[in-house]
């Protein structure tokens, strides 16, 4: 009796075993990845005197983007978000006086104002667009009085899709 059991036993096992799937190579994927973050350069005219503007001619400057590394279907918008108004209007007020002079912002390629809180530029690659600033005038086109005069514009250049 014990070796009938015994042998049962040993039969299972083998039937166990030979059920069981034995692989030979066993695969599995691995998923390596890496992101390179968005990047750019904003240019604007920005020295120790800024940009002087003129009472009797159009002064030009150029805004624009360089090493510009972004993720494909994305651009930059820049737009300014202070220091010109809703008609592309900059001031400049006179130091301890009251005395404000007026320019027009606008595109130098197309005319169109620069006004506030609208993109003006938008780029993929680097790049650059001309502003035109017209000629300084009084409020009420008066004599311009002596002094100096200064404002302040602000740009801001966002990544979109």
């Amino acid at each position: 009796m014990k070796k009938k059991l015994a042998a049962g036993i040993l039969s299972m096992a083998l039937a166990v075993g030979m059920v069981l799937p034995v692989s030979a190579a066993d695969t599995k994927d691995l998923t390596v990845t890496y992101t390179q973050g968005e990047s750019y350069l904003l240019s604007i005219p920005a020295s120790a005197q800024g940009l002087s503007l003129s009472t009797t001619q159009d002064v030009t400057t150029d805004v624009g983007v360089t090493s510009v590394n972004l993720a494909p279907g994305r651009k930059i918008q820049v737009s300014v978000t202070a220091g010109v108004d809703s008609s592309g209007i900059v001031e400049l007020t006179q130091t301890g006086g009251t005395v404000v002079l007026q320019s027009s912002l606008t595109l130098k390629e197309t005319g169109a104002p620069v006004i506030l809180n609208q993109t003006f530029a938008e780029f993929t690659t680097d790049g650059s667009k001309t502003l035109n600033f017209s000629a300084l005038k009084t409020q009420d086109n008066s004599q311009v009085k002596a002094g100096s005069y200064s404002g302040t514009i602000t740009f801001s250049a966002d990544i979109t899709q």
